[in-house]
């Protein structure tokens, strides 16, 4: 009789000290009332994958369900996945999309809506790349995937890619593995009123295509490729776009780069047939635009224009629209048709294409622009040669797409 005693008298004082509560709401510890484990087997997420929790079977008279969170480690707000009400469960498969490691907790909830928990946590493997059309059909659905994080690649196979791309708020490469000859993006649409420019870039890096086929409605600026932001284009070939505004090729912006593009045969109804620079302090080193006009307006404080080559540009060869200082830029190492009050290492001269044309600007055995482009270390060409001016020259040659 004493031990049923001392076990109705304990009881009373739980039910007294918890004020009625079945139990308190600190975290569980490991052998504390029911324990959580996480497995898993995943080694690369594409589209999503499933993570299983098991937990201990618990027998409680006053209990009303089960509440499963979780959250990104190192995030403070937990999410709501689930709530079951079967006490006998004891198993439940989440389905994940993203690939950021995780942290679970499951609360038994009483009645009241107490909760007690036991939590885990699960590292996730990480999806460093996507490739398309293989597992993505489209490049802006890759990249717009919680899979693609700062630092990740969208790799994009040859083909003819149809549809405006728009990349922001990530540091991500989206690249082409056969090159601008063989991997185009065009914003064509069946709707007839409908046209759109061909990409928006704000952020991250494009590497190794044609771009082709933009036209912006309500006149906007940058019909093949607005830039601004941080983002940066090297080795795109950027022809046939057009501008009812400014930069039918191409229109950059804040600190946009463009490193080793050509611009041809582009459209504008304004200033800069081929490339628009304006209010911009970034980079632009190792183009060669022709048959377009390039025009340089508004605040260009530190803009870097090296290795260029600017040829045959509807008469203006290079043009200063507006109010503008050219002591704010460093334009040098380039050539033009005519050279007038910038830089004293730029040349004038016909640069020498192997056949304009045939839209081969690569540059001929005598070319004065072999080179001729920036003696420093980091614009070296790929054989270690000081830089030619254009495309083709640089570290980030064109050359390195042929095949």
């Amino acid at each position: 009789m004493r031990f049923y005693s001392i076990s109705i008298l304990a009881a009373f004082i739980l039910v007294l000290t918890g004020c009625g509560k079945l139990f308190d709401t600190d975290p569980s510890d490991d052998d504390d009332l029911f324990n959580l484990k996480i497995t898993h087997s995943i080694k690369r997420i594409i589209n999503s994958d499933t993570i299983d929790l098991k937990w201990d079977k618990i027998s409680i008279e006053t209990f009303n369900g089960y509440r499963i969170e979780r959250r990104q480690q190192g995030t403070p707000d937990w999410q709501i996945v689930t709530l079951l009400i079967d006490r006998l469960q004891v198993t439940y498969t989440d389905t994940i999309i993203d690939d950021a490691n995780l942290e679970y907790r499951v609360g038994i909830v009483d009645i009241d809506d107490n909760v007690r928990w036991a939590d885990a946590e699960t590292i996730i493997p990480r999806t460093k790349s996507l490739r398309v059309p293989d597992e993505y059909t489209s490049i802006q659905a890759a990249f717009n995937t919680a899979l693609m994080d700062d630092g990740d690649s969208v790799i994009v196979d040859p083909g003819n890619y149809i549809g405006a791309l728009s990349l922001f708020g990530k540091d991500v490469l989206v690249m082409s593995t056969g090159g601008p000859e063989f991997t185009t993006v065009s914003p064509e649409t069946l709707e007839p009123n409908l046209s759109l420019r061909a990409v928006t870039m704000g952020s991250g890096t494009l590497r190794g295509f044609t771009i082709t086929g933009g036209l912006p409605n309500h006149g906007g600026a940058g019909g093949g490729l607005y830039l601004g932001g941080n983002g940066t284009v090297y080795q795109c070939i950027i022809n046939n776009n057009t501008s009812h505004g400014y930069g039918g090729g191409v229109f950059v912006t804040e600190a946009g780069n463009l490193y080793n593009n050509i611009i041809i045969y582009n459209f504008s109804d304004y200033g800069g047939s081929g490339l628009q620079i304006q209010n911009a302090h970034g980079a632009i080193i190792n183009n060669t635009v022709a048959e377009n006009t390039v025009v340089l307006n508004g605040d260009l404080d530190a803009l870097i224009f090296y290795n260029n080559i600017i040829y045959n540009s509807s008469g203006i060869d290079f043009a200063f629209d507006g109010a503008l200082s050219t002591d704010q830029m460093d334009i040098d190492y380039s050539c033009f048709d005519l050279v007038s009050g910038v830089g004293s290492n730029n040349i004038s001269a016909i640069p020498g294409f192997t056949a304009l044309a045939l839209h081969d600007l690569t540059l001929i055995a005598s070319s004065p622009c072999i080179n001729a482009g920036h003696p420093s270390d980091e614009y070296l060409n790929p054989d270690g040669t000081r830089n030619t001016m254009g495309a083709y020259g640089g570290p980030y040659s064109l050359k390195l797409y042929a095949k």
